[in-house]
């Protein structure tokens, strides 16, 4: 199968060996190879002749996160309470009245 798009990367022409630059057209084969995946073959418009008239422009895609303001999270246990002190709950000691 052999269609004309726009180059998304940079890459080189498989015929003469052009650098192809983003958004030039190039002509793509794709050859199927049974349970393989299919292989892709590029070919400049030097190479194959000019490209068709009506090809639509490159639309470039952003790949990026869109930033989101860091939220704080609150601790579960306040500082300082006797909760949090974990090598006194390791020790086995418990406060007057705690239970559990």
């Amino acid at each position: 199968m052999q269609t004309w798009e726009r180059a998304r990367v940079g890459s080189h022409c498989g015929g003469c060996g052009r650098d192809v630059e983003v958004g030039d057209p190039i002509l793509v084969f794709v050859i199927a190879r049974g349970n393989r995946p299919a292989r892709r073959f590029l070919r400049c418009a030097a190479c194959e002749g000019p490209a068709p008239p009506d090809l639509p422009a490159l639309v470039e895609r952003i790949n990026a996160i869109t930033p989101r303001p860091m939220t704080r999270f609150h601790p579960v246990l306040p500082l300082g309470s006797p909760l949090a002190d974990y090598r006194a709950r390791q020790s086995g000691e418990r406060e007057p009245g705690e239970e559990g």
